[in-house]
């Protein structure tokens, strides 16, 4: 039963990671962000979290957009209300999508194998 309950924990775990994107602690200006087209991150003086696809240099305007297709929505940025812009990390994004699932795999079969022939409910004997 607690191998059962492992491997949920596991799997949960794997799927919920599947989908974190990691990004540098570095800010960068909206000049910076624009030139990258990576996806950024973005934080208000007022601690809101905006993330966007990219942000883009239109009119003599920031703006941050979302979206692909025919739902694209665009936010206009200054950067006198911004506190951080951080672009995104592929490379690190990439190596955690890729290890933290291949480590919890290998976890779930090292554990499984060593409980494979453990103790059994019936071996256990009670104490005098």
């Amino acid at each position: 039963m607690k191998t059962i309950k492992l491997v949920c924990i596991s799997l949960t775990m794997l799927i919920m990671l599947q989908s974190c994107r990691v990004y540098h602690s570095k800010t960068v200006s909206l000049e910076e962000a624009s030139k990258s087209q990576k996806r950024v991150k973005v934080k208000t003086n007022d601690n809101k979290t905006l993330k966007f696809n990219k942000v883009v240099f239109e009119d003599g305007q920031f703006y941050g957009v979302k979206g692909k297709g025919d739902n694209v929505s665009k936010t206009v940025l200054d950067m006198d209300d911004l506190k951080q812009v951080r672009l995104h990390n592929k490379s690190l994004s990439t190596i955690l999508g890729v290890a933290v699932p291949i480590i919890t795999v290998v976890g779930i079969l090292v554990l499984a194998i060593t409980n494979w022939n453990g103790p059994q409910i019936g071996d256990i004997q009670p104490s005098n």
